[in-house]
């Protein structure tokens, strides 16, 4: 299995902030998919992390290369939109690094 990493797939946490705000901001100065215009202080995502707990109902997942920890990419659910019948909606994101 030369070449190849094993990927593991977890829950995000307190700790990742840096790393997954660093991956964001690779998008928001790179391409327009983000449709944000300035990157992100670390603190400044901290909302969008903790609107995410494990146990609620939209979920971070965070992929990591099992050997190094390092972050390879991340997926988010999401309200879809706040209007009462699209309460069993959601948005999915997925990002990955470059």
């Amino acid at each position: 299995m030369s070449g190849r990493t094993e990927v593991q797939v977890r829950p995000g946490v307190e700790g990742d902030l840096e790393a997954l705000t660093d991956l964001y901001n690779h998008y928001v100065r790179e391409t327009p998919i983000t449709f944000d215009t300035e990157p992100f202080t670390p603190e400044e995502r901290r909302p969008w992390l903790l609107s995410h707990p494990e146990d609620g109902p939209h979920r971070l997942r965070v992929a990591t290369d099992a050997g190094s920890r390092e972050i390879l990419g991340y997926a988010t659910s999401g309200p879809y939109r706040a209007k009462p019948a699209y309460g069993t909606s959601v948005e999915t994101t997925v990002y990955v690094a470059p």
